[in-house]
Parts: C-alpha cells; structure tokens; sequence
C-alpha cells in the first residue's frame, strides 16, 4: 500500500510542478496533499468553479479549515492511479488554459 501511495505522490507532485500558479506543498507521510492558489489573484468562488465546473475535481476547499486556509485546496490521494492520472490532466488543461486567459487579457498581475 506504502508503494502504490508513494507512486500516487509522485505522480500528482510531478503533474502540477509546472502549472503556474499552483503550488504544492511537500507531501510528507500523507495521502492528503494541499495546493495553494493564492497566486492566481482569484476568489473562493471562482477557483470552486474552475476546480468542480470546469475541472471537474471536487477538492475540499481551504475555506472549510478556517480563514488560513483561503485558497488552497485539499485532494485526496489515496484512490487508484487512473483517477488520480485523470484528475492531474483535467487539472493541467484548466488552470493551463485560465493562466494562458489571464496572462493574455491583462486582467491580473498573476506572479510575483
């Protein structure tokens, strides 16, 4: 079980390394791993809507754990590797696309 979680790490860390962002914290003895949006400059309501509609991956949302955990997001990554492979994809090609929009629209100073 220790390998096939160790694998699911690995392959979730990998797949968001290199979407701006989103960043990833170290994931360390936990299936449970956090992302922190904060850096897309968008509010709760639209980063639940970029994750459930357009992603279609329903995280658990920061908000839930207090006002620190405004957001970020909780995914769990205790499921089997076609999931979570397919959840990293609808995840690279949404916040791929929302950055590329953002960016190109000048609506937001993304990265500091």
């Amino acid at each position: 079980l220790m390998k096939y979680l160790d694998k699911n790490r690995k392959n979730f860390s990998d797949g968001l390394k290199n979407i701006k962002g989103l960043k990833l914290f170290k994931l360390e003895s936990t299936y449970l791993a956090w992302v922190d949006c904060s850096s897309l400059n968008i509010n709760e309501d639209q980063l639940k809507n970029l994750f459930v509609e357009d992603a279609k991956v329903v995280p658990s949302f920061g908000d839930n754990f207090g006002k620190t955990g405004k957001n970020f997001v909780r995914l769990n990554l205790a499921c089997r590797n076609e999931i979570l492979n397919m959840a990293v994809d609808r995840i690279k090609n949404t916040f791929s696309w929302v950055v590329f929009l953002l960016i190109k629209t000048n609506m937001f100073i993304l990265f500091k």
